[in-house]
């Protein structure tokens, strides 16, 4: 919905935007993160810091979902033998209960850009059901 004021200014009224709580649907997809610590390892970093966010849009009756989190180096020398020019991605995949993929995200920078801590988000949007998603699992790549 938008409104005009006197000077025509056209102001976007977010009416249809309703914030799920936290606690009752980030702190559930929250606890079905899963980590890959043996491919982290191998690249050099860890996770850190993970946290979701749940957005609710009652006039398209869909579910956005943001996922956030920090990368952090543990082994600068194996992050190094990867190469100043090779790129760090993040991959965060939605799975159901039958361990099929439902929604795939990547972020991704170059070791190059790296100074030891990076932040990641990625999102999903057009999400008609959370009730289908049984795993989230995070790596890198």
């Amino acid at each position: 919905m938008f409104n005009s004021d006197e000077n025509n200014t056209i102001k976007v009224v977010v009416d249809y935007v309703k914030e799920c709580s936290e606690y009752d649907l980030s702190e559930e997809l929250y606890n079905k993160i899963e980590l890959m610590p043996k491919i982290e390892e191998k690249i050099g970093i860890t996770y850190e810091a993970l946290s979701i966010r749940v957005l609710y849009l009652e006039f398209l009756k869909n579910y956005s979902i943001y996922v956030y989190g920090d990368i952090v180096e543990n082994n600068k020398e194996t992050l190094n033998k990867l190469g100043p020019y090779r790129k760090i991605e993040t991959n965060v995949n939605l799975y159901d209960e039958n361990g099929r993929i439902i929604e795939t995200a990547q972020h991704e920078f170059a070791v190059k850009d790296f100074l030891g801590m990076h932040t990641f988000k990625v999102s999903f949007n057009n999400i008609k059901s959370i009730d289908k998603i049984d795993k989230i699992r995070i790596f890198p790549t």
